[in-house]
């Protein structure tokens, strides 16, 4: 089970870092280099979700850290593709601009928009105050 903890339960220092070596500081992989996938510890989920703020049972850390680890270990097969001649990229399709261009358009006529408004006054809608 996993719960949300209220600020007031938090000591001032449970939101510094602790051992965070395995996340941060690590070297940058070349398309070369094999990334050295960790295995997610009871510890990392007891850090990450200390951060977060939530208390966990035991058979919610070991779910969490089963889970995560399927989940690096899919990520670490993407390293087997073969990503040779091709070139890197920051999204999946090319598209600069979605937007259309402007056009000018024939405005529409203001007696014919109110012809079918049950109350109209001084060429606008009237309508049920809604904010008292």
């Amino acid at each position: 089970m996993c719960e949300i903890r209220s600020p007031k339960d938090e000591k001032a220092d449970s939101l510094q870092p602790k051992n965070l070596q395995p996340f941060v500081n690590r070297k940058p992989e070349t398309r070369d280099q094999k990334p050295n996938i960790m295995k997610i510890t009871r510890e990392d989920i007891i850090h990450v979700a200390d951060l977060a703020r939530l208390e966990m049972d035991e058979d919610s850390i070991r779910k969490f850290a089963v889970q995560i680890d399927d989940i690096l270990r899919y990520v670490e097969t993407l390293s087997n593709v073969n990503t040779e001649g091709v070139q890197p990229t920051t999204h999946a399709i090319f598209l600069t601009n979605a937007f259309r261009d402007d056009e000018e358009k024939q405005n529409f006529d203001r007696d014919a928009l109110l012809g079918n408004a049950p109350e109209k006054e001084n060429g606008n809608f009237v309508v049920p105050k809604v904010v008292g």
